[in-house]
């Protein structure tokens, strides 16, 4: 998350409301009520226009159902319009509700967003477009207004090569473990599931474990194989369009001064390391432009040859949403 400089959090309800530089403890009242709810923000007049919202809340109490809560801020034209022009001039990515996450809240950057969720068991994250639709996901903790059951829970972690497709996860948090969404390359391990590890271990106790025998190591002995290896360079880029890998650069290639759109640091970086064409990017930022949904997405870019996982990762990475 960004620097001291420019965090603000506004806290909505609970036993200490207000606006604070440094990041709240918002333990839910009751257990399962909904308020308090942190809202992180990158300037001071984002978090004294959301802290407007108090005022919302004197209708409000620990007994309020979560449904009329949610049509209070749905009523609301100022929950529907507030930081509007500043989302229409990118000052702002939209409003990304963590349900589950490391730090559960409402975000206003996917840089931040991620920060919360990167790591954590089957996170639970959305991006919508107003404040009132983020107010109305996070109260309902991701459920659909008169519906009982969830909409959707995700995992942080996209691409799994051990499943022939990308489903979404149960609701049951802590029985695995899931890879980093940011590429990160170690296993972060949810406190929740400290129960269930707790358990394996018990019923370990009562299992005969064999020990691993140690790796024995060899030296290869020359001929072909090691003259092999040393006739075929290693690949410093694939060049690759959308249907597929077409070449392979064995040294870094010439600067390319084409302009490009740019999604944001971790979507062009997946893109240039994974050696994408210009006309490959320029075709990806087209169906973003033009889809309404990540299904919308992932129907047009996969029909030119790209993966199913891969567009569904390249969605989530560009536009921070991933529901499906």
């Amino acid at each position: 998350m960004g620097g001291a400089g420019n965090n603000y959090w506004v806290v909505l309800g609970g036993p200490k409301p207000g606006i604070f530089r440094e990041q709240p403890f918002t333990a839910q009242l009751n257990g399962a009520h909904y308020f308090p709810i942190a809202i992180h923000c990158r300037r001071d007049e984002y978090a004294q226009k959301l802290n407007q919202f108090q005022t919302l809340l004197k209708d409000i109490n620990e007994f309020t159902p979560p449904p009329d809560a949610v049509r209070l801020f749905l009523n609301s034209d100022m929950a529907q319009g507030v930081l509007r022009r500043d989302l229409q001039c990118h000052a702002i990515q939209g409003f990304y509700v963590v349900i589950y996450g490391f730090t559960p809240g409402i975000y206003t950057t996917w840089e931040d967003c991620h920060g919360a969720v990167s790591g954590y068991n089957n996170a639970k994250y959305k991006k919508l477009t107003t404040f009132a639709e983020a107010m109305a996901w996070m109260i309902l903790k991701g459920k659909k207004l008169n519906e009982e059951e969830p909409v959707c829970t995700t995992r942080a972690a996209v691409l799994n090569s051990s499943e022939s497709g990308f489903k979404p996860s149960s609701t049951s948090h802590g029985t695995e473990t899931t890879r980093s969404a940011a590429l990160q390359a170690r296993l972060i391990f949810d406190s929740k599931s400290s129960s269930h590890r707790q358990s394996s271990a018990s019923l370990g106790a009562n299992l005969m474990v064999t020990p691993k025998a140690p790796h024995t190591w060899r030296t290869m002995t020359p001929g072909s194989v090691s003259h092999a290896i040393s006739a075929s360079p290693c690949v410093h880029q694939f060049i690759r369009e959308l249907s597929g890998i077409t070449g392979a650069h064995y040294q870094a290639s010439p600067h390319d001064d084409t302009p490009l759109p740019s999604f944001g640091d971790m979507a062009d970086g997946y893109l240039q390391s994974h050696g994408y064409t210009a006309r490959a990017v320029l075709c990806i930022a087209h169906a973003v432009e033009v889809s309404q949904s990540g299904e919308d997405f992932v129907r047009d870019i996969s029909g030119r040859g790209l993966s199913v996982t891969e567009a569904r990762w390249l969605w989530q990475i560009i536009t921070g949403d991933n529901t499906f």
